[in-house]
């Protein structure tokens, strides 16, 4: 009789898998932490979804190793998913995966958050990315792409290094939402409200798009926002350049003077965009500050391209442009006298402009005003000679309410060296006098320093360095040492005093303004009450904001502490912090800003709510003359929190009165 093999009558276990023994079909093994079944016979193949070998019997549970994981499939296999932070919500991250992100409400009126720090990692040996030392400009061979929610960040290693935007007294803001859509808010000027006329919106309206010059490509949107007066610029993740608005001296760079009234791309710029047979996409982008008395007017305009070739455009009656002449140019122009280098950073102020190379050598042009250029008016940039290997520039230029135009620049080098030149009333340079320089001179004395900020109006300005060397802020918990100088008016060098001068370096006082306003409190048995002033912790510094609240004299320093805590110094507009309203004051020494952030504590840091909720970013913004003005706070959750002055509704809400504090801003 014929004998028929049936095969295996049950499933043979053959414990777990090994790569060098031959199975046969319905041999089962063990494979991480999963059995699996043959069927089809052979050796060295390995068990896997979709093997023609294997298939799984019964998964296993090792893939989850912690409470609160989550079972996934990526790339076919099943995978573990990590709980997520407090606070966090399971979202689609694409078409094919999920994460935890953080919850929010609606996208459209929700601000945009960050990727770019305060102060950069300028020392590190990566170049690009949040931690490199060029955070500022878009690397798009390795998919970096430098995005902010606020706008007019500079172009430079100190996001804030002059925090003043220019508006008129018609305010307005605009902000990029978590979208990337940009947002306006106050005064219609243009149509940026989206209205044919100039009401002023009390509510978040998203702008418009031209096709004038072509659309969004696909996947396109933006990441960056600029804006000043009535001209605006913006960029996006593939490195175009939109713009809107006011155009008398060509500053959009359009190929004409005419204004516009919807947001258009400029068609010289961008990936599709070829100068000189080479693409012209945009790393960075930065306009002149003008900073001063006279902050409104005219525009120049430059972008640092891919490859390090700089073009500019707008406004270049003093040769600020740096094409070689003084004439404006109404569409990008290519600046020659830079081809032979890299170009990482400008710092432009109204006739002058700045660049720094990625081999740390200087390079000016435009006007000699108080000797910035070293003696000698230019129209194209050349090599600044005195100072080298450097990694932070600030062109703090402007029209000065007395003086004409005041300029005055520092130049910061990798060993922490500082020097400055050109204007120098009231010591802002910090070199121990008030006489104004034609040469780069050392500040400080023999201090070294992390980063350099201004505040005011460039006739009076004060001066703000961290003691260190470059690089040390950058994601720093426990802060620097701060050291000030220049224009002290309203006490904003806090020495105790308003003398104007303060020629050299100094670190503020320890002290508190005022008695008995800011205190650590504490009883006796019997229930008496003793008190301790608290003390300005000026060595621990993480970051600092320089801002107006009133006229091109009146300038305000903010500082964040290592515990969350926000303080200021300086001219305030109104004081209702105390016991009674007054009017304004002269903070001689630190304040501490009585907000939701501050606290008494020893350490740790404290926010007045259940969520954690700290100050990542302050910007501020107004008029060059009055006292419009107004700050705007980005938190960790992408709250916007503001005060000062709400024309225009710029706020929100149903009425304009001005804001002595700050307070979460009404999205309705």
């Amino acid at each position: 009789m014929a004998t028929i093999d049936v095969g295996k009558i049950k499933f043979v276990w053959r414990g777990a898998y090994a790569a060098g023994t031959a199975y046969t079909v319905d041999d089962v093994v063990s494979y991480l932490g999963s059995s699996w079944v043959n069927i089809q016979a052979g050796t060295g193949q390995t068990p896997a979804n979709g093997s023609s070998y294997w298939q799984v019997m019964a998964e296993g549970q090792t893939t989850l190793t912690t409470n609160g994981d989550l079972l996934t499939v990526t790339g076919g296999s099943q995978t573990r998913l990590p709980i997520g932070g407090t606070g966090t919500v399971l979202k689609a991250t694409s078409g094919t995966t999920v994460g935890w992100e953080a919850a929010s409400g609606d996208s459209t009126h929700k601000p945009l958050g960050t990727n770019i720090p305060s102060y950069a990692n300028t020392t590190n040996s990566t170049t690009y990315g949040t931690d490199g030392k060029y955070p500022w400009l878009a690397d798009y061979a390795n998919n970096y792409i430098p995005y902010d929610g606020l706008p007019n960040a500079s172009l430079s290693p100190v996001k804030r290094d002059r925090n003043e935007g220019f508006v008129s007294g018609a305010m307005y803001f605009m902000y990029l939402n978590e979208n990337h859509e940009i947002c306006h808010r106050g005064y219609s000027q243009y149509t940026m409200g989206n209205t044919y006329n100039t009401y002023s919106m009390n509510m978040e309206t998203t702008m418009a798009l031209s096709m004038e010059f072509g659309g969004m490509q696909q996947g396109e949107y933006f990441v960056r926002l600029w804006y000043s007066q009535y001209s605006a610029w913006a960029m996006t993740n593939k490195g175009d350049l939109w713009c809107f608005g006011e155009n008398d001296d060509g500053e959009l760079g359009l190929g004409d003077t005419v204004a516009r009234f919807q947001w258009v791309r400029n068609p010289y710029l961008g990936v599709n965009a070829t100068n000189n047979g080479v693409t012209c996409r945009v790393s960075g982008f930065t306009f002149g500050f003008k900073m001063g008395y006279e902050g409104q007017g005219t525009n120049t305009c430059h972008v640092i391209l891919e490859d390090g070739r700089v073009m500019a455009w707008g406004y270049g009656g003093t040769g600020q442009i740096g094409d070689g002449t003084t004439t404006s140019k109404i569409k990008p122009t290519l600046i020659s006298a830079l081809s032979s280098v890299d170009i990482c950073q400008i710092s432009a102020g109204y006739q002058s402009t700045l660049y720094l190379d990625t081999a740390g050598n200087v390079w000016g042009t435009g006007a000699d005003n108080q000797g910035i250029m070293q003696g000698t008016a230019r129209t194209a940039p050349f090599q600044m000679s005195g100072i080298d290997n450097c990694v932070q520039i600030l062109c703090y230029a402007g029209m000065g309410y007395s003086a004409d135009y005041t300029s005055n620049m520092f130049a910061l080098q990798a060993d922490g060296d500082l020097y400055g030149i050109g204007y120098n009333n009231y010591g802002a340079l910090g070199i121990g006098s008030t006489t104004p320089v034609a040469a780069w001179t050392q500040a400080g004395g023999s201090l070294n320093f992390a980063a350099v900020q201004c505040s005011g109006e460039p006739e009076y300005t004060s001066t703000l360095a961290f003691e260190g060397t470059p690089g040390d802020l950058y994601n720093s918990t426990n802060g620097l040492p701060i050291y000030m100088c220049g224009y002290n008016g309203y006490g904003q060098c806090m020495q105790g005093t308003t003398t104007a001068n303060q020629t050299s370096f100094v670190q503020p006082q320890t002290d508190v303004y005022g008695s008995n306003r800011s205190v650590v409190m504490s009883s006796s048995a019997d229930g008496t009450l003793s008190s301790n002033e608290m003390t300005f912790p000026r060595s621990n510094i993480v970051k600092a904001w320089g801002v107006r609240e009133g006229s091109y004299t009146s300038s305000t320093w903010f500082f964040l502490d290592n515990q969350g805590r926000l303080w200021k110094s300086g001219y305030s507009e109104t004081e209702y912090n105390f016991q009674s309203n007054s009017a304004a004051v002269s903070y001689s020494n630190a304040q501490p800003d009585h907000n939701n952030w501050m606290h008494t504590l020893s350490s740790g840091t404290t926010y007045a709510g259940k969520v954690a909720e700290t100050i990542e970013d302050l910007y501020c913004q107004g008029h060059y003359y009055s006292a419009y003005w107004n700050m705007f706070i980005r938190t960790s959750t992408n709250e916007y929190w503001s005060r000062g002055n709400n024309i225009h509704y710029i706020y929100g809400g149903y009425n304009t009165a001005t804001k002595h504090k700050w307070s979460r801003w009404n999205l309705n």
